[in-house]
């Protein structure tokens, strides 16, 4: 009877350093991967902020690459004179007032013509061999017409063009736009045309 106690008694304080060990070992495993990981944890946390920092970079870069005010002028075909300040507000979007100049209808030998002041948006978006894409609005505000309008406004001058226009470059540059345009000129015949313009424009950077 002593024999099988003794041995029981034995056989458990095995068991319990043997546990004892396991659990030893198991920690030193948990330990041996800790060291390990954590520089790969240290370094993605690096990578991320290093990639942060580049978008940043880039990001400053960009703006820094793009025209901040601009001034310009064109002669085209039914808009036969026109001149502008503008602002680009990213590299996708600039905005201008203009002074324009274009042909109006019922002129008998000659044509007849108006001005207003007006505003232009353009977007810009690479494609084939253009980058922008225009609208232009105008209000006559005078006319060559021999007929009295009273009212302030003489009429309006609308225009959509696609074009090439340099806004990433410094200095003085050449720009184009082929479109449709159409003239409506109070009192005189609407016109129809299609739009064909060249100019210069002048960016300014920061």
């Amino acid at each position: 009877m002593r024999n099988r106690t003794n041995k029981s008694d034995y056989e458990l304080r095995i068991y319990n350093n043997y546990m004892k060990f396991y659990e030893r070992v198991q920690m030193r495993k948990i330990f041996f991967l800790i060291l390990v990981l954590t520089p790969f944890v240290s370094t993605g946390q690096n990578f991320n902020s290093i990639n942060t920092l580049s978008q940043t970079n880039n990001s400053m870069k960009q703006n820094d690459s793009i025209r901040y005010m601009y001034v310009y002028s064109s002669i085209g075909i039914l808009e036969a004179f026109s001149a502008g300040v503008g602002y680009q507000v990213n590299s996708n979007f600039s905005l201008s007032i203009i002074y324009s100049v274009s042909f109006i209808g019922s002129g008998y030998i000659f044509p007849n013509d108006a001005s207003g002041i007006g505003l232009k948006v353009s977007y810009f978006k690479p494609f084939s061999i253009f980058n922008c894409i225009n609208a232009e609005y105008v209000n006559y505000l005078w006319t060559s017409s021999t007929r009295t309008i009273s009212s302030t406004s003489k009429g309006n001058y609308f225009e959509v063009t696609i074009g090439k226009d340099s806004f990433q470059k410094k200095g003085l540059r050449i720009f184009w736009g082929i479109g449709i345009s159409i003239s409506n000129a109070k009192e005189a015949t609407i016109v129809y045309s299609p739009s064909l313009k060249i100019g210069l424009t002048y960016n300014l950077f920061k």
